[in-house]
């Protein structure tokens, strides 16, 4: 059908046309559940090709699932800020928080009590995750 044909007279029969089928999909259940562990699909151009990983180091937990067509989740990172806008499936990865953060830097370095502390820097996350460790090898 074309767009000139359409009119008040006929405008049942054209929804029926574009959205019809909609309504008969069942929806399909999430694949991610409220706060699960997940990390985000790095952004990359069209068949750009590399040895890197295509996945952020940075976690974040799903705190709310938009049922809508396709299904979208929205995301808080660890320390329980809201992120901006809403994440296809295809975007997210579940993974395990093993604890385990990368060091890119020691910022700086102090003595508490006789126990060396260190500030450090993990690898893939901003400044606001940024503290003091003990034993930069465990992290």
């Amino acid at each position: 059908m074309e767009p000139v044909s359409v009119s008040k007279h006929n405008r049942k029969q054209v929804l029926k046309n574009l959205y019809g089928g909609l309504r008969n999909e069942k929806p399909k259940a999430p694949r991610f559940k409220i706060d699960d562990v997940v990390r985000i699909n790095k952004q990359k151009l069209h068949f750009e090709k590399g040895y890197e990983q295509n996945w952020r180091r940075e976690l974040f937990i799903v705190f709310e699932i938009v049922q809508r067509i396709p299904i979208v989740y929205r995301l808080k990172d660890l320390q329980g800020e809201e992120i901006k806008g809403t994440y296809y499936e295809a975007e997210l990865q579940k993974v395990v928080d093993s604890g385990f953060y990368p060091v890119e830097n020691v910022i700086k370095q102090r003595k508490r009590r006789g126990i060396t502390e260190y500030f450090v820097k993990n690898l893939g996350y901003p400044e606001k995750f940024n503290d003091w460790v003990t034993d930069i090898q465990k992290v």
